[in-house]
């Protein structure tokens, strides 16, 4: 069975059940003793296939997000929602949005608050949910995110009360467990030894939790001697933790009823044998082991940029200190002393609001958090002509580029294509640099060849063009990486996301060329240009075939490609075109073209003709990048392709580049 594709291709069902599975594992706890590869999988199968054969979203239900912990000494920075939040909303919307890649309606999932079920439990009144149920909305929505949804205890068992959605909590909690509750909880407790072990984790952080009302708990001992007060307080500890059980059973059962069709997912490491499956919700954790939750900790950011999620009471205080968001204006979370941002620069701001309205017919990628974070840095933001944008350091070099945050780099490349940063150091490491930077930036990829970053310059007796002088055609890195080694005569390729270049040395005064050509082709296609010309052209429709000689890092093979082919990530057409170059150009690494069906030759070549004119137009699409020491280059690698002009022989221009996902 095939479901025909929002770019009109028929994709596989089983192929894209498949590829479900392999993201899910991406974000998928595994259990102790994990029943997943016996009957989990086969339970997931069945309910992606069952979303997929019927064109809908893949929908998912996530019971998570209560409140914070009332513990603000030991464990939270507060009662409002922080850097925890923000990573996990984005490992949600992220997981959502990489489903769109291969399975064009995506998918969806909706937070089920349970913050209601134990509020009372934990001291915690019904405004200050509420609150916290707000501001993660607010998070959500200013951050941009579309497929992440809401939904509360109050929408569903007050809808026949004359008060409405403002039920008081022991109405709320009296109609949940009328509903659902009727459970003999001991008798579970002895016959399920997974809800044991749930039952006593809870009860363990119950003693933090619990901590800040530990006085009133206790009020009516008073005088007893403090071992007696200790006994007591474990004892209400058990006790609570039993009513949670109790009421988180009957919460399942309603999310359940609710959503009967939707794959469950949660915090908590379950079997994974189905329905329930756990899931980690902040970036880096292990995922065999017992998951961390931002409701119940802090997030602390090194100068090396790796998270970490732990109680606020174990962070190193010598070495880290609080920061607030710029635009939320409370505590965010912990980084080292000196990666705290400066306060916001308002025409920054102002700045890039005007960059990003001026890209006529772009999606909008960066959000509100993105541009006042930026307003936040010294530095200058401009435009480059005709494309892309240069962020330039205030004063001295204060900076490094992973003092822009790494979401907010690559949504700035996918925005604008090119972005140049100029008059940032590099990062302390003791290691590659330029490793250190992508690997925080995005997943790196490593070639067989050379690894991860390739040395550009001019080396003699080396066999392809790149490491001459000479000129280098227009092209997109990775047109002639493989999947894998299996490969047919004609393959597809395997593109990395972005490209990083650094500048070690330019080229010398004196010197002639080594610049770098960057068109983004994307705003080819939406020009109105030769838009007449390019229709009747119906490049979408068209197809070529390109042939390179092997030179230890690429060619050898024919590859295929649509002239136009959608982004990954945004959906947006982008050409998809390889230079053709001859042999009197380049004898070591030349290049042919073909159309892939023998009747169109004649329009693929008149097509081809047409693309290189747009590309190479310096004033409406190409931008020329003459290099200074230290420039460090983001391209899109889906929406730019670029070329080099060629330089002097024996020039020392040396330009380091690395690929990221």
């Amino acid at each position: 069975m095939e479901d025909q594709s929002s770019y009109g291709m028929s994709v596989n069902v089983e192929e894209v059940v498949d590829k479900f599975l392999q993201l899910f594992d991406s974000i998928r706890l595994v259990a102790p003793k994990d029943e997943y590869p016996i009957a989990g999988r086969r339970f997931l199968t069945s309910m992606v296939k069952s979303f997929v054969e019927t064109n809908q979203p893949i929908g998912l239900v996530l019971p998570a997000f209560p409140a914070k912990s009332p513990n603000v000494v030991k464990k939270v920075l507060g009662p409002l929602p922080d850097r925890g939040e923000e990573l996990a909303f984005g490992v949600l919307e992220g997981f959502c949005k990489n489903v769109e890649s291969f399975y064009s309606y995506g998918a969806k999932v909706v937070i089920f608050s349970d913050g209601r079920v134990f509020s009372d439990l934990l001291a915690i009144t019904s405004e200050v949910v509420g609150a916290y149920h707000q501001e993660c909305k607010r998070m959500v929505a200013d951050a941009g995110y579309t497929r992440i949804h809401f939904d509360t205890l109050e929408n569903h068992l007050a809808k026949d009360c004359a008060s409405g959605p403002n039920l008081d909590q022991a109405t709320l909690i009296h109609k949940l467990l009328e509903a659902f509750g009727t459970i003999d909880l001991d008798a579970h407790l002895e016959s399920d030894i997974n809800l044991l072990k749930l039952q006593r984790s809870i009860k363990c952080f119950l003693r933090l939790d619990l901590e800040p009302s530990k006085d009133v708990l206790l009020s009516e001992f008073e005088g007893a001697s403090q071992n007696r007060l200790q006994q007591l307080f474990k004892q209400k500890c058990g006790e609570v933790s039993k009513s949670m059980i109790l009421r988180n059973m009957a919460f399942s059962k309603l999310v359940e009823e609710a959503y009967p069709d939707m794959i469950r997912i949660s915090i908590h490491a379950h079997t994974n044998a189905g329905p329930k499956f756990g899931i980690c919700l902040i970036p880096g954790q292990d995922l065999c082991n017992t998951p961390h939750t931002p409701w119940h900790n802090v997030i602390v950011e090194t100068s090396c940029g790796q998270t970490h999620i732990m109680r606020r009471e174990r962070v190193d205080l010598f070495k880290f200190e609080v920061y607030e968001h710029p635009v939320y204006n409370r505590p965010w979370g912990f980084k080292e002393k000196s990666l705290i941002n400066k306060p916001i620069h308002q025409t920054g701001v102002e700045d890039m609001e005007k960059l990003v309205i001026s890209e006529a017919g772009a999606p909008k990628l960066l959000n509100a958090c993105d541009i006042r974070l930026l307003g936040s840095l010294p530095i200058v933001v401009k435009p480059l002509h005709p494309c892309g944008i240069v962020i330039q350091c205030v004063d001295l070099p204060s900076l490094t580029p992973l003092d822009i945050p790494s979401d907010t780099l690559r949504r700035l490349a996918m925005q604008f294509g090119v972005v140049l940063l100029r008059g940032f150091q590099e990062v302390e490491s003791p290691g590659d640099k330029l490793v250190e930077t992508a690997g925080r930036i995005g997943e790196i990829v490593y070639w067989t060849n050379f690894g991860a970053v390739l040395d550009v310059k001019e080396v003699p007796g080396t066999v392809g063009s790149v490491m001459s002088s000479q000129a280098l055609p227009f092209h997109w890195d990775g047109s002639f990486k493989f999947h894998n080694s299996q490969l047919q005569e004609i393959t597809c390729a395997d593109t990395p996301g972005f490209v990083l270049f650094q500048c070690v040395k330019p080229p010398a005064v004196g010197d002639i060329g080594g610049e770098t050509l960057l068109t983004d082709t994307r705003r080819i296609l939406r020009s109105s240009i030769n838009a007449e010309k390019l229709a009747m052209l119906d490049l979408a429709s068209l197809e070529a075939e390109y042939y390179s000689p092997a030179s230890g890092y690429f060619g050898g093979r024919w590859i295929q490609h649509k002239f136009v082919s959608p982004h990954p990530i945004t959906g947006e057409p982008t050409l998809r075109y390889l230079e053709p170059w001859p042999e009197s150009k380049s004898a070591k690494q030349w290049t042919i073209m073909r159309a892939a069906r023998e009747a169109d030759t004649p329009v693929v070549a008149e097509a081809s003709q047409l693309v290189q004119e747009l590309i190479y137009n310096e004033e409406l699409f190409c931008y020329k990048h003459s290099w200074m020491a230290n420039d460090f280059l983001f391209l899109d690698n889906h929406a730019v392709l670029h070329a080099r002009t060629s330089f002097t022989h024996g020039s020392e221009r040396h330009i380091r580049r690395i690929h990221f996902n």
